[in-house]
C-alpha cells in the first residue's frame, strides 16, 4: 500500500542588497525632510522611513569635512 507524503513548502527569505548612499544624497534627503514630513520623503526618494529618521538624527552631530567622493557615512563626527 502506498503512503501519501505531505511536503512542506519552505518560504525563502529574500535578502536586500545593501545600498550605499553618497553624502550628497544624504544631505539632499535631510534638506527635503526639513521642508516636508517623513512620509513624503520616503515616497519621493524611495527609502525606508527608519533610514530617514537615522540620517536626520545623525546629521545633528555631523561636521562635514569630506572630499565628496565617500559613499558611506565617513563623516567626521564632532567631539567623537
Amino acid at each position: 500500500m502506498l503512503r501519501k507524503v505531505a511536503y512542506c513548502k519552505v518560504k525563502q527569505v529574500v535578502k536586500r542588497k545593501k545600498t550605499l548612499y553618497s553624502i550628497k544624497q544624504k544631505i539632499e534627503v535631510i534638506k527635503y525632510a526639513e521642508e516636508y514630513e517623513n512620509n513624503k520623503v520616503v515616497e519621493h526618494f524611495d527609502i525606508h522611513y527608519n533610514m530617514v529618521g537615522r540620517w536626520v538624527k545623525a546629521s545633528l552631530t555631523w561636521n562635514i569635512k569630506t572630499n565628496g567622493k565617500s559613499k558611506q557615512s565617513n563623516l567626521d563626527i564632532a567631539n567623537s
